[in-house]
């Protein structure tokens, strides 16, 4: 049985995205600058009284978050710490969302004038048992108008010495300037690919779950830059492949991505300029949405076919090389069948699909029935093969 089924049968057991959290700035995954200047802030003891933390969601700003209160208020140290404890009565409360002196705050449910006066009258008293009150305040650009120009004079005022507002937002440019101009800005980018794989390679021999490196590859670039969504994947793989590897077409099943197989298949009917193909493509699109594919998933994967391809079309037209080493793919078709696909279509013919897989996003988004504008897009895209 692997750890994670022992586990689930006792109250021990935490969702993996939870359990595998990084404890110190140093464990963070990515963001180096980020972390070399938080770091050195708690080592100069330049601590500044606002920060806001941007970026997608699961990349790291709720986790970085909360190691930077434990990292200012860890009681095991007589300052601040780039290496809190873990271990002491306030490292384990802030872990645990439980701290007094450690406040979060969904801003997006909380989002009023009052909610922001009451944290502003919390700020003014002396902390329990820590070095700074801090307050996490999520979601920080659904705040009111009125309520982000209080928190503004709040962040002005220079009495509050030992009080640090972090501030965590998926949408920045939503956030009033003249509150990100207050604040230290720190961009929370998509996490490198291989990074996330070599997490998700760690929990893996933590938990003694079998995974192909193909598979994990694939987890880390659905997750397109999220930790937690990739490790969350990751788990619920675990539990449905109970005791057996966890392989690519797992992935890809569970994620609604078609088969390389099925790709292959749709782009040699769209490109053959062969009539009969015209058929097999719509008995091909018929298969798929019956077993639970969705249009938009597909649409996308083909889209990252036509940029492969018009990569190599423009290297070719150019009489240059192809370079397995130089080249950056981002499908996960292998490049001895783009190749080969590259040279038998032109720039136009990919133009013009890509014209028409940019129209069929919106005509998807907008139809109740998007099945016959995915028909629509392939028999549009397999025209354009016959010319």
């Amino acid at each position: 049985m692997s750890n994670l089924g022992a586990r689930m049968q006792n109250s021990e057991y935490q969702p993996w995205h939870l359990e595998f959290r990084p404890q110190t700035l140093l464990e963070v995954s990515g963001h180096e600058l980020l972390k070399r200047t938080l770091i050195n802030s708690i080592k100069l003891g330049r601590i500044a009284n606002g920060y806001l933390f941007c970026g997608g969601k699961g990349t790291g700003k709720t986790s970085t978050a909360r190691i930077f209160a434990k990292s200012l208020n860890c009681l095991a140290f007589p300052k601040p710490t780039v290496e809190p404890c873990g271990k002491c009565s306030n490292c384990k409360e802030i872990e645990a969302g439980i701290n007094l002196d450690v406040i979060e705050i969904d801003a997006a449910s909380n989002n009023g004038v009052e909610h922001i006066r009451s944290v502003i009258e919390t700020a003014q008293l002396t902390a329990v048992n820590s070095r700074y009150r801090i307050f996490v305040l999520d979601e920080c650009h659904m705040l009111t108008r009125a309520a982000a120009n209080s928190l503004l004079k709040t962040l002005e005022e220079a009495s509050f010495k030992r009080v640090v507002f972090i501030l965590c937002t998926t949408e920045k440019d939503k956030v009033i300037d003249t509150i990100a101009s207050r604040c230290l800005n720190f961009d929370f980018i998509p996490i490198p690919q291989s990074e996330i794989i070599e997490r998700l390679q760690f929990i893996c021999n933590q938990e003694n779950v079998e995974a192909s490196n193909s598979a994990l590859k694939a987890i880390a670039k659905h997750s397109q830059g999220g930790m937690r969504d990739a490790i969350q994947n990751l788990e619920e793989l675990a539990l449905s492949a109970d005791k057996t590897p966890i392989e690519s077409y797992m992935v890809l099943q569970k994620t609604g991505k078609m088969q390389n197989e099925d790709l292959m298949k749709i782009m040699d009917s769209v490109f053959s300029g062969d009539l009969r193909g015209i058929n097999t493509l719509l008995l091909k699109s018929h298969q798929l949405i019956t077993q639970g594919k969705q249009p938009k998933e597909i649409l996308e994967q083909m889209l990252e076919v036509y940029r492969d391809l018009a990569q190599l079309v423009i290297l070719i037209d150019n009489g240059e090389k192809v370079d397995p080493e130089s080249i950056s793919l981002l499908s996960d078709l292998n490049l001895e069948y783009l190749t080969k696909t590259a040279a038998s279509t032109s720039w136009r013919q990919l133009e013009l699909g890509f014209n028409a897989i940019e129209r069929a996003f919106k005509e998807v988004s907008l139809s109740s029935n998007s099945r016959i504008w995915l028909d629509m897009l392939l028999l549009r895209l397999a025209k354009l093969g016959l010319f």
